[in-house]
C-alpha cells in the first residue's frame, strides 16, 4: 500500500538511469512535466463538482443505502442507521461511522449516505476537498521549469565551478538492468521445479514426504495404474545393434567383431 506509486515511477525511470546524471535529471524534469500538463488538461474537463472516481464510489453507496431505515437519537447530528440485525451510529458532525469507511475513504458510506437522505442534507457537501474537481485542477497549476543554456548559468563567486566526478569502484561484471525484487515479493521463475524423487510438483527431494517406491512400483499411484508404471519403470535398456537386454551398445559382440574386420 505504500510502495505502489515509487513502484510505478520506478518501472517508468527504469531505462533512464543508465544515462549520464544530467540527463537523467532532465528526463525525470521532463516526465513530471507531461504528467503535470496531461492530468491538469484531464482535470479541466471534467464537467462535474467531483471527479469521476468519487462519483461512481457516491453513487454505489448511495445506491446501496437507499432501502436502510434510520432512527434519530437525542443528539441532532447522531443517527441510527439499521442493516438487518446490525446497527451502525453515524456522526454527520465529525463525518465517523462504526464500519469506518467514512472516515478511512473520506466519501460518505452507505449508512452515512442514507443518514444524509433522512436527514435532508446534501450529500456533496460531506464529500472530502480532495475529491472536488477544483482541488484537483489547482494541485497541477505549478510551473516546472526548464533549465537554461549552461551560458546562462549564474556561479558562486567562490570555489571552482568545474565538479569532479564522486570516486567509485565500479563492481565486477555486468551491471543488472531490472530492479531487485524484495523479500514480501514472489520470485518469478520460468524453471518448474519437479521432485526427483517421485517426480512430483511444487517441491524437491529433501522435503519429499512421498512413500518410496519398491520394487518399481509408486504406493501412491492409483490402483489401476500401478502394474503400467511399474512395467515402464522396469523396462531394462537394449542395445541398440541387436537389440538383446542383457548389455548396451558399447559392449555389443556383434559390434566389436565388426571395429575388428
Amino acid at each position: 500500500m505504500t510502495s505502489n506509486a515509487a513502484e510505478s515511477l520506478n518501472t517508468r525511470l527504469l531505462w533512464a538511469r543508465r544515462l549520464p546524471i544530467c540527463s537523467m535529471l532532465e528526463v525525470f524534469r521532463r516526465i513530471v512535466e507531461e504528467w503535470f500538463v496531461e492530468r491538469r488538461a484531464a482535470a479541466q474537463s471534467w464537467d462535474h463538482v467531483l471527479t469521476s472516481e468519487a462519483v461512481n464510489k457516491l453513487s454505489k453507496n448511495v445506491e446501496h443505502g437507499r432501502c436502510f431505515p434510520v432512527r434519530c437519537t437525542t443528539l441532532a447530528h447522531l443517527w441510527k442507521v439499521e442493516v438487518g440485525r446490525e446497527s451502525f451510529m453515524v456522526d454527520l458532525q465529525h463525518r465517523t461511522c462504526d464500519c469506518r469507511e467514512f472516515e478511512l475513504d473520506l466519501i460518505p458510506c452507505s449508512h452515512a449516505a442514507a443518514a444524509i437522505r433522512f436527514s435532508g442534507g446534501h450529500i456533496y457537501e460531506f464529500v472530502d476537498r480532495c475529491y472536488k474537481t477544483e482541488t484537483v485542477v489547482s494541485m497541477y497549476d505549478s510551473v516546472i521549469m526548464g533549465l537554461p543554456s549552461l551560458e546562462e548559468w549564474i556561479l558562486p563567486p567562490y570555489g571552482s565551478p568545474l565538479v569532479l566526478a564522486p570516486v567509485i569502484k565500479k563492481q565486477a561484471g555486468r551491471p543488472r538492468m531490472p530492479r531487485a525484487r524484495g523479500g514480501v515479493e514472489a520470485a518469478s521463475s520460468s524453471r518448474r521445479q519437479v521432485c526427483t524423487r517421485c517426480h512430483g510438483p511444487s517441491h524437491n527431494r529433501r522435503v519429499c514426504t512421498s512413500q518410496i517406491p519398491i520394487g518399481g512400483v509408486d504406493l501412491n499411484a492409483p490402483p489401476e495404474d500401478v502394474h503400467t508404471e511399474g512395467a515402464r519403470r522396469r523396462a531394462p535398456k537394449k542395445c541398440s545393434v541387436c537389440g538383446e537386454t542383457t548389455y548396451t551398445r558399447p559392449r555389443c559382440p556383434i559390434r566389436q567383431l565388426t571395429d575388428l574386420d
